[in-house]
């Protein structure tokens, strides 16, 4: 007959516009040469002193002619230049006022670019009521699959219990009642688990108990997964818990996985607070401290999970009750996860 084991038990410079350039020099004048002068009449001598005064008035006369010759040449020649200099002159002096005196030539003004845009605040996400960091998301399914069903073959009596797959992937804590019966034997062990929490349970792996891990007065054990030849294998598609030392204040929300027998095979969670702590000064079955919660829990669940409910983060093993001849509602013990450390580490040792 199957039976549940176990006491009552997670982102241009500016120039100067610069003048018109001044008009180029006019260009050289070529002054034409005076012509032969005329020739004398025959028999002309000149006398010891230049001639006489009427020669002389004469020459003179030649002279201023000549004279008046090329002052109209140079007239002609320069009146249009000069008209022609004034002109410009106009142009480039500004109506003939002198450089200094005309206003400075500006520049326009720079054209300014509009303002940036701003890019508007970045939307935060409201604290809190409490001032409390938002609580994280567990997933609760994928920490199922880590909780297994144990089947024990105690001298042909059928019992069950809970664990929790661990390491490698390859090793599985539970309870030490869990894998030996009344006597100290080892049972021959199934590990089963969960495909989803609609279907049957599926086979896992058989179970083969580490002696070097065996703590009686933790009531802890760890198991090693094998095949039919006794070989080490891996329970495919779960993955394996963190175990590490955590401390849970009074008050704080745990939930519990495992296997009830009230439950049958199927995969139960419960919740509680833990409610403080207790160690066994009576009489001195267990050794070390529990912690105490209201989540409840039964025969079946021994050596199964307790989770951090706030973070998921594995925080010990469900193993028993106070005691059977409590009366009234019974308040389960969890064995701390710091307890299990050193028997996993012995099982790595093992390996």
């Amino acid at each position: 007959m199957d039976k549940s084991r176990g006491r009552p038990i997670r982102r241009g410079p500016l120039e100067r516009p610069t003048r018109a350039p001044p008009p180029p020099p006019p260009p050289p004048i070529e002054v034409p040469e005076a012509g032969p002068k005329p020739p004398l009449p025959p028999g002309y001598k000149p006398g010891p002193s230049g001639g006489s005064a009427r020669q002389r008035f004469v020459r003179t006369r030649v002279d201023t002619k000549t004279n008046r010759r090329v002052a109209r040449a140079l007239f002609f020649v320069f009146s249009p230049l000069g008209i022609l200099g004034a002109i410009l002159g106009l142009f480039a002096g500004g109506g003939g006022g002198s450089e200094d005196a005309s206003p400075p030539v500006t520049t326009a003004a720079p054209v300014t670019t509009a303002a940036p845009v701003t890019t508007a605040a970045p939307v935060t996400t409201a604290a809190p009521a409490s001032g409390q960091p938002l609580a994280m998301e567990v997933n609760w399914e994928q920490l199922a699959h880590s909780v297994v069903y144990i089947e024990a073959n105690c001298d042909g009596e059928l019992y069950s219990g809970s664990g929790t797959i661990v390491l490698d992937g390859e090793h599985v804590l539970t309870n030490h009642h869990v894998v030996v019966d009344d006597s100290g034997g080892f049972c021959e062990l199934t590990v089963w688990g969960i495909q989803s929490l609609k279907d049957d349970l599926v086979f896992v792996a058989y179970g083969e108990v580490i002696r070097q891990t065996l703590d009686t007065g933790l009531d802890l054990a760890v198991i090693r997964l094998v095949d039919t030849n006794g070989r080490t294998v891996k329970a495919a598609g779960r993955t394996p818990i963190e175990v590490v030392e955590s401390e849970l204040a009074l008050g704080e929300e745990v939930k519990v996985l495992g296997f009830p027998g009230m439950g049958g095979q199927t995969l139960t969670m419960t919740s509680g607070d833990i409610a403080g702590r207790w160690e066994d000064d009576v009489s001195d079955y267990w050794t070390g401290e529990f912690y105490k919660t209201d989540a409840k829990m039964g025969p079946g669940v021994s050596g199964g999970a307790a989770f951090n409910a706030e973070t998921g983060g594995f925080v010990g093993v469900p193993t028993g009750t106070p005691g059977e001849e409590e009366r009234g509602d019974i308040l389960g013990l969890v064995r701390p996860a710091k307890y299990a450390i050193q028997l996993l580490d012995a099982a790595e040792r093992v390996d």
